[in-house]
């Protein structure tokens, strides 16, 4: 059974918790083909940043836990599902201006899951 494509949404992406296990395990999960094709990843954080200083932030993660070091093709495919949306989830205006995001279906797809590494 082939499991179809979703939208992993990380809110605190930018935190201790995403940089040490979740971003390097979804990394690896796409060196070995498991994440499914049209799979995207929303990382949400408060810093203000722009795409490419999400992806080179990503790259500096995964220079310190990828097993093996960087493909950098897979690197590429795996820069291509990310998407980095700054927010604030103390602030009601984050969660619109995601919906809104996340409610792209040519983008995102609307099968999506949410995982919270953030403080209680």
């Amino acid at each position: 059974m082939k499991a179809e494509a979703c939208t992993y949404v990380i809110y605190g992406a930018t935190g201790n918790l995403s940089r040490i296990k979740l971003i390097p395990a979804l990394y690896h999960l796409d060196v070995e083909n498991l994440l499914p094709e049209g799979t995207k990843i929303m990382a949400l954080g408060r810093r203000p940043w722009d795409q490419q200083k999400w992806q080179s932030e990503v790259r500096d993660m995964l220079e310190q836990k990828a097993r093996g070091g960087i493909d950098e093709a897979v690197f590429q495919r795996f820069c291509e599902r990310m998407h980095y949306h700054q927010g604030d989830i103390t602030q009601a205006e984050s969660y619109s201006s995601l919906a809104k995001t996340l409610n792209n279906s040519q983008v995102f797809p609307q099968n999506q899951t949410f995982y919270l590494a953030i403080s209680p």
